[in-house]
């Protein structure tokens, strides 16, 4: 359990990935768990699964994945996590597919220039989607302050063979005229907004300036009946990590995330279809 506890930790402290990378590390360190002999310490497992709850607070993508654990593992005996992870792979791994093909339905990337922020997941396995099926994609990347995730991806894009240019995010305006569209990921999708990293609404802001489609692809494991978007209470972030030696008095602010409304969303794509800004299904 111990090993388990710093694999956690360790994933916690992963300040650059989204969501669907975070949950792939996760199900590898319990996979790794229930190889070893544990037997008798679901109290153990319950308290480090209620830890990931307050740890993950922001992902649903992970609390749903915790939900399902809790319930699974209070039904059956802790030894058989290794089959909830099965039974869980089995129903949503193919999510990531499933909703590349339903995006290339709608939009035709073949010669199109897109702009795109921060480390997802979803996005890496879209693009790897269209790596197959559209030729000569351009791919604009931001930097994604103040770590800077964008360079993941971008160095990931660029080993998939995607012509790739890479940009601060302060200098997104500049390539708009050039630009055909954006993606972007989701965190979390309530009625009117949604979730993402911090620099997405001025992106959904300069796609409606220049009039540019602008399209969210979420699974449907981050979809809330409800408006708790506007309601995230993010804890504010390390100061240092925007400014390492300010002056003193100086106040600094750092958050990761922000609410953008739906309102400025051409379309959200997920693995069952189009659903409208408005959460309504539209396939």
């Amino acid at each position: 359990m111990e090993i388990l506890y710093q694999e956690v930790w360790d994933i916690l402290s992963n300040r650059q990935s989204g969501s669907v990378v975070l949950l792939n590390d996760l199900t590898k360190a319990f996979s790794f768990y229930s190889r070893r002999n544990n037997a008798g310490r679901q109290k153990e497992l319950f308290e480090l699964l209620n830890f990931l709850e307050t740890g993950f607070a922001n992902f649903p993508v992970i609390l749903h994945f915790i939900k399902e654990c809790k319930t699974f593992i209070s039904r059956n005996d802790e030894r058989s996590i290794s089959e909830f992870l099965r039974l869980y792979a089995e129903k949503w791994d193919g999510i990531p597919l499933k909703l590349a093909k339903n995006a290339s339905s709608v939009i035709d990337f073949s010669n199109k220039t897109v702009i795109v922020q921060s480390h997802s997941g979803t996005i890496l396995s879209f693009f790897e989607h269209q790596r197959r099926h559209f030729n000569n994609i351009h791919i604009i990347q931001t930097e994604s302050r103040p770590v800077m995730e964008g360079r993941e991806q971008a160095k990931f894009l660029v080993k998939s063979g995607f012509k790739v240019t890479f940009i601060t995010d302060s200098a997104a305006a500049r390539f708009f005229p050039e630009t055909d569209l954006v993606i972007s990921g989701a965190d979390r999708v309530c009625m009117n907004h949604f979730i993402n990293k911090t620099g997405t609404y001025a992106l959904a802001l300069l796609a409606k300036e220049f009039n540019k489609p602008f399209y969210v692809l979420s699974d449907s494991r981050k979809f809330f009946e409800d408006d708790s978007c506007i309601n995230m209470k993010e804890k504010k972030k390390d100061p240092k990590e925007i400014w390492k030696n300010p002056p003193e008095r100086l106040h600094i602010r750092n958050y990761y995330f922000e609410a953008i409304p739906n309102k400025l969303v051409t379309a959200i794509i997920t693995e069952t279809g189009l659903r409208k800004p408005s959460f309504e299904n539209n396939a």
